[in-house]
């Protein structure tokens, strides 16, 4: 029940913010804000922690490749969790004709409790948007190095984008 309330706050605050008004828009500048979470495929196993991540980018070869530099919140929604943070940067392949898009993620988590894990890997999503806000969904694969344990993660997320 606790989860529930707390993706539903979270995706209640990044649709909000769709509707809010655009801050000046210099060329070449993205941000985009998603909720998401998913499933550890390895042992124990079970649904991983939501998560909501803000991730300011820019533009490298035009709308073709971007930088992103996500910073996500790890809510404690599961049992024995607790907040923690993430940095997550990124870089993501638009493809010019197709509303989707593929991105390789590499990162650092639990920052704050640690021990700190290292993840890496691909994900891909669709966006669809008009006038510089778009909304988007994607699946990724991001194993994760914990502890020196190897864990496999699948994640979902769902969030809108400005500048992109």
């Amino acid at each position: 029940m606790k989860a529930n309330r707390l993706l539903l706050i979270a995706a209640s605050a990044t649709l909000l913010t769709a509707g809010a008004p655009l801050p000046a828009h210099a060329d070449g500048l993205t941000l985009s804000m998603t909720a998401g979470t998913g499933w550890q495929a390895s042992s124990p196993g079970g649904r991983i922690q939501t998560n909501v991540m803000v991730a300011p980018g820019f533009e490298i070869l035009g709308p073709l490749l971007r930088f992103d530099a996500g910073f996500v919140a790890d809510l404690p929604d599961i049992e024995a969790s607790r907040f923690d943070v993430q940095v997550r940067p990124s870089l993501v392949i638009e493809l010019p004709v197709l509303p989707i898009y593929g991105r390789v993620s590499a990162g650092v988590a639990d920052l704050l409790h640690g021990p700190v894990s290292v993840a890496f890997g691909p994900s891909i999503g669709v966006r669809m948007g008009v006038g510089g806000v778009s909304l988007l969904a994607e699946v990724g694969y991001i194993p994760m190095v914990r502890s020196g344990d190897f864990e496999s993660v699948i994640e979902a997320r769902a969030g809108v984008a400005f500048g992109i």
